[in-house]
């Protein structure tokens, strides 16, 4: 059996003003592959103190690369930025973050009770992009990653059975009063018939 010591990509992390990158910066990587097709040759690790990373063990081909704050649930202080094709063995990578802007608001039942419960709450770019998800807190209360300033975000919770997903447009980060309310939903009940009136056959 041959072994081989294998390809790493790695570089350096900077923040806004060039100097070392904020929050508790983390590297990962991701073999491209043909759609459709399952890639496990993913690997990660954190950005050292000194802004200097380095991912080994890959395999040749092109990989992403996302760099994003792994300070955890409603800490994180820049942007993810991600890397779309990087060959294995590039090890001068610069990468700069940009601190982002947040958004902030409260889901609410209708009525103006709170859910009593997390809730999964969705943000995403208005006009398309990469979704953020985050659990509200029992009181509704929610916070979102780091988002672009000036993009306009849709926002979406997951309801409980019974209520209807609620959706709140074009909020630009840097909100904190986003109120999401959760309205009951109601039944539609008929009958179909064909069209002499006589009821149809159970299934139709």
């Amino acid at each position: 059996i041959e072994v081989g010591k294998g390809l790493a990509i790695g570089g350096r992390v900077t923040g806004p003003e060039g100097g070392l990158p904020p929050g508790v910066p983390w590297a990962f990587v991701r073999r491209k592959v043909p759609d459709g097709a399952d890639s496990d040759l993913g690997r990660s690790g954190y950005v050292r103190a000194d802004g200097s990373f380095r991912i080994g063990g890959l395999v040749p081909g092109e990989y992403e690369v996302t760099i994003q704050d792994h300070s955890g649930m409603g800490k994180t202080v820049f942007l993810r930025v991600i890397l779309p094709s990087v060959p294995a063995g590039t090890t001068d990578l610069q990468v700069k973050v940009a601190p982002g802007v947040k958004l902030a608001g409260r889901v609410v039942l209708e009525g103006g009770a709170a859910p009593g419960k997390p809730l999964n709450v969705s943000i995403f770019p208005t006009e398309g992009g990469r979704w953020e998800i985050v659990k509200s807190a029992a009181d509704g209360s929610f916070e979102s990653p780091p988002l672009t300033e000036g993009v306009p975000h849709d926002v979406i919770v997951d309801p409980p059975e019974g209520w209807i997903r609620p959706r709140v447009r074009s909020v630009l980060p840097g909100r904190t009063d986003v109120l999401v309310t959760l309205l009951t939903g109601k039944t539609l009940e008929g009958r179909v018939v064909d069209e002499d009136g006589n009821p149809v056959p159970a299934g139709v």
